[in-house]
């Protein structure tokens, strides 16, 4: 499974765009991939970056990506206004929580729109809290579609109960990466891939002016 992912990052503003991409890239590399948080299965592809002022450095461009790569940055750039696109990579961060809710932990819904994830930290977190004590009470994952239901009921308590303890763990960890965000939903609180996917790795001490990007990795799961 790939799935692109967002590292917001402080790089110096005196930097070419090349250059703050080039720096981003490594920033990224120390302080998240080459870290216990990723697994020999994490391997990853560096797309490229937005900066808070709009602009854009593709690393792929001019390339065939034998998994089109080269065109995720055209989705958060292509027709917007400068200040679309670094507002654009707030809702991607909601996207992202949304999308993986749904798809990693199970959660279903016959009907999203009638009833949507909400999107806003506070909202968020009182949403999460409410699943995981219904699960608690109920010892089951009530949410998920029949089918899904009907798969775990024919496996053994324990095999069940493994499975309801995952989940109430995978939301906790959701939950803490939310409320440490500062700027939409990039996280502090490091996780590997497979927990979360938006991550704020700018630097706790600033010795010279810097400007905010977005780093852009599709990364294997």
């Amino acid at each position: 499974m790939h799935a692109t992912y967002a590292f917001l990052i402080s790089v110096p503003e005196s930097f070419s765009l090349k250059g703050k991409a080039e720096h981003a890239a490594k920033t990224f590399q120390r302080n998240y991939a080459n870290t216990d948080n990723t697994d020999e299965n994490n391997w990853y592809e560096i797309c490229g970056i937005v900066t808070k002022d709009g602009e854009c450095h593709n690393f792929l461009e001019g390339s065939e990506d034998w998994r089109g790569r080269e065109t995720i940055m055209d989705g958060f750039v292509k027709g917007k206004s400068k200040e679309e696109i670094w507002d654009g990579i707030i809702d991607f961060s909601f996207d992202c929580l949304k999308s993986d809710l749904y798809m990693r932990l199970g959660l279903w819904k016959e009907d999203p729109t009638e009833n949507p994830v909400p999107s806003c930290k506070k909202e968020l977190s009182s949403y999460l809290d409410s699943h995981i004590d219904e699960i608690k009470k109920s010892g089951k994952l009530w949410w998920m579609n029949t089918e899904k239901l009907k798969e775990l009921d024919e496996k053994d308590a324990a095999t069940m109960r493994k499975e309801v303890e995952y989940h109430i763990d995978r939301l906790e960890i959701t939950k803490n990466c939310i409320l440490s965000s500062r700027f939409g939903l990039f996280s502090r609180t490091m996780s590997t891939p497979y927990e979360y996917r938006c991550f704020d790795l700018r630097d706790a001490a600033k010795t010279e002016k810097v400007q905010d990007v977005v780093l852009l990795v599709d990364i294997h799961t």
